[in-house]
């Protein structure tokens, strides 16, 4: 990590405050960075097929707030249904699963940029599903 560092020395910047802040700041975000990898390969390793579904529980134990989040799974599951396998594939491992878009790249054995793009595709089709269900609802 260190090596990174020194070769790319323009990442850090004096304005954003002390280098040895800096210095402690990547360190930290690459040690939660390796732990979430690590985490994920021993998820991926338990599991051959993650599952991803949303829950029909409430942890709270409100009737009202239940039967809303109910309601809610609902009408996404509906949205998530009419995407094309590919778009809803790439939104359930980076959504449901933690991965990101460089891991589920390397899981599907995808370029980079086609993940990135059916994520942007599948949340714009979502966003206008979802607002079209919006509509149709009365206050």
């Amino acid at each position: 990590m260190f090596l990174r560092l020194w070769q790319r020395p323009e990442s850090y910047d004096p304005t954003r405050g002390r280098l040895l802040s800096w210095l402690m700041s990547v360190t930290r975000n690459r040690a939660i960075d390796e732990h979430r990898r690590i985490s994920r390969r021993q998820r991926s390793e338990d599991e051959e097929e993650p599952s991803f579904e949303l829950r029909d529980q409430d942890a709270t134990g409100d009737p009202a707030m239940g039967a809303l989040l109910a309601e809610s799974r609902q009408v996404v599951r509906a949205a998530m249904a009419l995407l094309p396998t590919a778009q809803r594939e790439v939104v359930e491992l980076a959504y449901f699963g933690g991965f990101t878009q460089t891991e589920i790249a390397e899981r599907l054995s995808v370029p980079l940029g086609t993940v990135k793009t059916r994520v942007r595709l599948a949340m714009r089709k979502l966003r206008d599903t979802l607002e079209a269900e919006g509509q149709g609802r009365t206050p």
